[in-house]
């Protein structure tokens, strides 16, 4: 598969840059947007891709609390009785 080099945002606006490798660009930027990085430019490179975990950006993992977990099952149970369809 070949490597795609990337610039993009992540969700501290701050810019970041990296080579990931992916089939197309399509895939590469689903992989960013995975991430919470917004892609803002995609081309193809010839460098090696890095492994996961290295590099500049490291997503960092958020621990949902219970009471929110609950608050948002709450909520969604709500809408769908409504009849709010969920792709909306």
């Amino acid at each position: 598969m070949p490597n795609f080099s990337y610039t993009g945002r992540n969700g501290a606006g701050e810019l970041v840059r990296g080579i990931l490798e992916g089939a197309d660009s399509a895939t590469v930027a689903s992989q960013l947007f995975a991430t919470g990085v917004i892609p803002l430019e995609i081309g193809v490179s010839a460098a090696p891709a890095r492994k996961a975990g290295e590099g500049l950006f490291r997503p960092r993992r958020v621990r949902i609390e219970t009471t929110e977990l609950m608050l948002f099952s709450r909520q969604m149970y709500a809408l769908l009785k409504a009849g709010v369809p969920i792709m909306r």
